[in-house]
């Protein structure tokens, strides 16, 4: 078990535990505009006028941000904290775990709703889920060793 170590990052991150809640506080945060801004567009095209464009932005936003940062605090710390337990640095490792954990999000949400299609939501969830960690992986520092294979 690697946990609360510095297994994660090279020698040469500075401050990795730092990064690290950085990463859980950015990623979210970035997520959420770049949805912002998909929501404006979406809203754009299906609003008649420029006040129910905004009033459309404004309405869906923060269950948009407040579904990010929610799972950033359940799901995102509990699958951060496997992958160091593990010592797993490798980016695909990190998005396949995040969509994973992102879907069974979807899941859950659309057994407690009536949503149709019921893939919708778990493709979604598992789309940002695969973003999310890999944004706080970026954010965080985390690389992969470098393994130079030099044949002669």
């Amino acid at each position: 078990m690697a946990l609360f170590t510095r297994s994660l990052w090279p020698e040469t991150v500075r401050h990795p535990y730092r990064r690290l809640a950085m990463g859980f506080i950015f990623a979210p945060l970035m997520l959420g505009v770049l949805l912002a801004v998909l929501t404006f567009m979406v809203g754009g095209v299906s609003e008649p006028d420029q006040g129910a464009v905004i009033d459309y932005t404004i309405r869906v936003m923060p269950y948009l941000l407040g579904a990010l940062i929610a799972f950033t605090l359940t799901f995102g710390v509990a699958g951060v904290g496997v992958l160091w337990a593990l010592g797993q640095r490798s980016m695909v490792i990190w998005a396949l775990l995040g969509a994973t954990l992102g879907a069974t999000a979807g899941s859950i949400v659309t057994v407690f709703g009536t949503i149709n299609p019921p893939w919708i939501v778990p493709a979604a969830f598992g789309f940002l889920g695969w973003l999310l960690f890999l944004l706080i992986r970026a954010v965080a520092g985390v690389r992969a060793p470098v393994r130079l294979k030099i044949e002669l």
